[in-house]
């Protein structure tokens, strides 16, 4: 489908609010590099990625006994680099006799969108939806299980804990149920254990970075009480908030990708990103003129078109605990 440039054709038409849809969205693209490993260089169709699980911890030896022999084991997984492509195209004469005098800078802002990409993608995975525009399907973690699970592919705890980074929540309807489930949820994250048994999160990385909360923005009134509101109502009680006294450093993101009940703590300084991000071929743009192409010297269809092969992959998510509503 080509562009529809009729309505920019009419004679005397002003052009005072031709960048209507020209804001730029930054959204989280920002932030994505607590949690996304972006650009990582790749020159295969499918990437291998691994790791080796937990080193042995030391334990006491007796004299006169034999040491204690321990070993550890390497995992792997895969990224799929798959072409990303956008192509916009036009009529001659509707760019020539273009009243907004916008239609190709309108066009080229296809190329920015390119831009938000790896934000989709990142809420694709945090929501587990499908988008037919985005990835095929979503892959299991290293440890063989979805992004938030209870257990891993070998129905054992999650990372040592019961309930994984998988948590019931206690629901939205009070600030006190949200604050509840929160702490909860950093609890949670404080028992993650190696495989080992042996703790995994550095409690000085939550406290010294903070965490990120991620809900829908139909609930932003109900979150701004939990976390930011000084005193809140308790029953007959107005007690101070406890996250403010205690000083922990909490974002908020209503994130317009997130929709119902459910929300998500995010550790800003992960142990590893949450997913990864390869680059077979970066973004390259290519514009269809009478100059260079003859179907645009044949039918006069200009037009520009962007491409790039790249792939997104789980880590182990470690740094990202869903409150399941």
């Amino acid at each position: 489908m080509s562009v529809i440039a009729g309505d920019a054709l009419a004679r005397g038409l002003r052009n005072t609010f031709a960048h209507t849809y020209k804001q730029t969205f930054d959204g989280m693209s920002a932030e994505l590099g607590k949690w996304i490993s972006l650009g990582v260089p790749s020159d295969k169709i499918q990437e291998l990625f691994g790791y080796f699980e937990s080193a042995p911890h030391p334990s006491r030896r007796g004299y006169g006994d034999p040491v204690k022999e321990k070993g550890f084991r390497a995992r792997n997984y895969t990224v799929d680099n798959v072409s990303w492509d956008l192509s916009i195209t036009w009529q001659q004469h509707q760019r020539l006799f273009d009243q907004l005098r916008d239609l190709e800078a309108q066009a080229h802002m296809g190329g920015q969108n390119f831009a938000r990409l790896p934000e989709r993608v990142f809420f694709q995975y945090l929501a587990e939806s499908t988008n037919v525009d985005l990835l095929a399907s979503l892959p299991n973690a290293p440890d063989g299980a979805a992004i938030f699970s209870t257990t891993d592919g070998a129905s054992a705890d999650r990372f040592g804990v019961s309930g994984g980074n998988l948590l019931t929540g206690s629901g939205i309807t009070t600030a006190v149920k949200i604050r509840d489930d929160y702490h909860d949820a950093i609890a949670q994250f404080l028992q993650f254990q190696d495989t080992e048994g042996q703790p995994m999160v550095d409690p000085s990385d939550i406290q010294g970075a903070g965490v990120t909360v991620i809900y829908a923005p139909e609930h932003l009134q109900i979150f701004k009480e939990s976390f930011i509101q000084a005193r809140t109502v308790d029953g007959s009680n107005t007690p101070s908030n406890v996250l403010l006294d205690a000083g922990d450093k909490i974002t908020l993101v209503a994130s317009p990708y997130i929709s119902g009940d459910d929300w998500f703590v995010l550790q800003n300084a992960p142990q590893v990103p949450l997913l990864v991000q390869t680059d077979a071929m970066s973004l390259t743009e290519t514009v269809q003129t009478v100059d260079n192409s003859d179907i645009a010297r044949t039918t006069k269809k200009e037009g520009v078109f962007w491409q790039a092969i790249q792939g997104y992959g789980l880590n182990l998510p470690l740094g990202a605990i869903k409150v399941n509503n």
